[in-house]
């Protein structure tokens, strides 16, 4: 099936507005001068070339200057490119790719024919190559037959957030750029990029390499140059939507089918019944092999998604939720720059339990709320603690990687957040200025100053709402480091499932407590999580005798799903469990997805240095770079060196 001009830009139902310059915030990640010029367009040309490990290309980008006093020299992010020749207008020029800046790359200075006033355009071509490893590769990651799930074909695959899209092509790689796409890409296998499709939506089978085609995309809605994606392997799709395709290595398809499909209607009924109809003319899902560090990817159109999502039991539709609310916040709506993100993942954990309240009901969305408290008090500790400024609201990176500050604290605490000004104006009023606030800001960027005021010049009309908006400590909230206040949840199936943990926290060895099946009866999967939670915090680990029985009493063990499973050897490692290490091993060679290997490591390190030491060399090809550097960093704060 052909994409046909029935989804195309003229049949958006929100109409796409023009483009406003970016915000005026400096971005401390990027090195390009992108508050002189703003890209336009952006028209990509790739070549991927699976022997050598390496994308050629060329990026043509159309900028606009913004500089009042004229612009002669434009700068652009680059990190491990090799930059062939540069051209301004099609005609060559002068050009300068500076040393490497640690940890932003090396930027590209490019002397522009003449000088450019402010709304005057050109544009700027520019010929590279990627030359990245697979061992220090930030922007892609190269797979050989043998890492894949169906070990017949290499597959790779890209990951530009948050600032990698410049390892692939040179860009003002800031979310405060935002600009349209052509994309051009060829390979020997099926690819898949963020933009609408123009050749058919279902692949042929794979058979041989032998054949270069090409496969070409367009993105006509405005998005920041994070958001680019390609992957490129032994792809197979089927259509489980009216607008919507999934794609997944063929061994895959039919079971991550059965897992997604039954609920991807309803979760986007949810959210356009939350904020206004779906603005994309496709939502695409793809399922990458198994070591994806992330839970998902929120790339337009063709959302990128971790094998552990496919889990048997339909029960991480959650991650669905989540990066098909990134489609509103994230994607349309997006921070201006990283020290914000709490603005793209905590709007979106919010339209995500949103979603889960009206399709589960609103138990288990307070199942999933407290889970992500858990998540938060664990992410507060891995941080620093509560005088950590990477544990703030409002980030401050002080140099550091973005990709080693930035956390689940921005997903909760921003939910917890946008949860207590909804209690302080109340759900009704808040459910009005929800799409209000996505209706504001389509296809900008925002920062938290703009957030604040866009809130209080809505209910400024309302002086009820506006007197208890006033009392808001604001910078507390933005800025203190730690824990938020509590959210106030009550729910009888959290209290059930916490008193059976309690019980479990005053076990000893000499305890005559004989856990039964039915301590768990017709409980949902929120319940053993939250219950696992609160074992994993406990001061003294459960008794040996007694996480013995834990996994085949309450059928644990049988579980296929890595949230629970993780959770189980979590418990049982922190007990100083030999027997559940061969499953640690195993579960660490599964997946590569950071939330489950990097607290699972922490676990093994603590009892067996050398069985982690030992793993983590065994398995370190198979993980992508950024879980690598994680999981070092792990390993050194233990004393262990590499």
């Amino acid at each position: 099936m052909v994409f046909k001009d029935s989804f195309r830009e003229a049949e958006f139902r929100v109409q796409l507005p023009i483009m406003c310059p970016p915000n005026r915030k400096i971005d401390v990640n990027s090195l390009a001068n992108y508050e002189a010029a703003v890209t336009k367009h952006t028209d990509l040309e790739l070549k991927i070339c699976f022997d050598q490990s390496i994308i050629t290309g060329t990026t043509e980008v159309s900028i606009e200057a913004l500089a009042p006093e004229g612009l002669s020299e434009l700068v652009l992010d680059t990190s491990n490119l090799k930059i062939c020749d540069v051209s301004v207008s099609e005609k060559p020029t002068q050009w300068e790719l500076k040393p490497m800046v640690e940890p932003h790359g090396s930027p590209l200075h490019i002397t522009l024919d003449r000088t450019y006033q402010k709304g005057q355009t050109f544009t700027v071509k520019a010929s590279h190559v990627n030359f990245e490893t697979r061992k220090d590769s930030s922007g892609l990651q190269w797979f050989s037959p043998s890492q894949t799930d169906d070990k017949k074909f290499p597959f790779m695959f890209s990951q530009c957030e948050p600032v990698h899209a410049r390892a692939i092509f040179p860009c003002q790689d800031t979310p405060s750029i935002k600009t349209t796409f052509t994309i051009r890409i060829h390979s020997v296998l099926p690819v898949v990029s963020s933009g609408i499709p123009e050749h058919d939506l279902i692949f042929p089978p794979v058979i041989d390499l032998k054949e270069t085609k090409l496969y070409t995309f367009k993105q006509s809605i405005p998005i920041s140059n994070y958001l680019f994606s390609v992957a490129s392997g032994n792809l197979a799709g089927e259509q489980i939507g009216p607008r919507s395709y999934l794609y997944s290595q063929p061994s895959a398809l039919e079971a991550s089918v059965a897992e997604l499909k039954p609920d991807l209607a309803g979760i986007i009924a949810c959210a356009e019944e939350l904020i206004y109809e779906y603005p994309w003319p496709l939502y695409n899902l793809v399922v990458l092999p198994r070591s994806f560090h992330l839970g998902g990817m929120e790339n337009p159109v063709f959302n990128f998604y971790s094998a552990t999502v496919i889990s048997g039991d339909r029960e991480n539709i959650s991650v669905v939720a989540h990066e098909f609310a990134h489609s509103y916040s994230g994607n349309l709506v997006t921070n201006s720059s990283w020290e914000d993100f709490w603005l793209n993942e905590g709007w979106t954990v919010y339209i995500e339990r949103y979603i889960l309240r009206k399709l589960r009901g609103e138990d288990d969305e307070k199942f999933q709320a407290m889970v992500g408290w858990q998540d938060l008090i664990y992410g507060i500790k891995s941080y620093g603690g509560d005088e950590s400024p990477f544990t703030r609201l409002v980030l401050d990176f002080k140099g550091s990687r973005p990709d080693d500050v930035m956390s689940k604290i921005s997903y909760e605490k921003g939910y917890t957040f946008l949860c207590y000004l909804e209690s302080v104006v109340g759900k009704d009023k808040w459910l009005i200025f929800v799409p209000h606030y996505f209706t504001k800001f389509y296809c900008k960027t925002v920062d938290s100053a703009q957030f604040k005021t866009c809130l209080l010049d809505f209910f400024a009309s309302d002086a009820t709402a506006t007197e208890a908006l006033q009392a808001v400590d604001w910078e507390s909230w933005y800025h203190k480091p730690g824990l938020p206040l509590k959210p106030d949840f009550q729910c009888k199936l959290y209290d059930n499932c916490i008193e059976l943990a309690d019980k479990w926290s005053t076990l000893t060895a000499d305890s005559t407590y004989q856990p039964s099946p039915e301590d768990v009866h017709g409980w949902i999967m929120g319940q053993f999580l939250a219950f696992l939670d609160r074992l994993i915090e406990l001061r003294t680990p459960v008794p040996q005798k007694y996480v013995a029985q834990l996994g085949p009493v309450y059928g644990i063990d049988a579980s296929t799903n890595l949230e629970l499973v993780s959770r189980y050897l979590r418990v049982a490692l922190q007990a100083g469990s030999q027997e559940a290490i061969p499953r640690a091993r195993e579960v660490l060679a599964e997946t590569g997805r950071m939330k489950f290997v990097r607290p699972l490591f922490e676990c093994l390190v603590a009892v067996n240095r050398d069985i982690a030491v030992k793993t983590f060399k065994e398995l370190r090809s198979f993980y992508h770079p950024t879980c690598v550097r994680l999981i070092e960093k792990v390993l050194q704060n233990e004393g262990i060196s590499f």
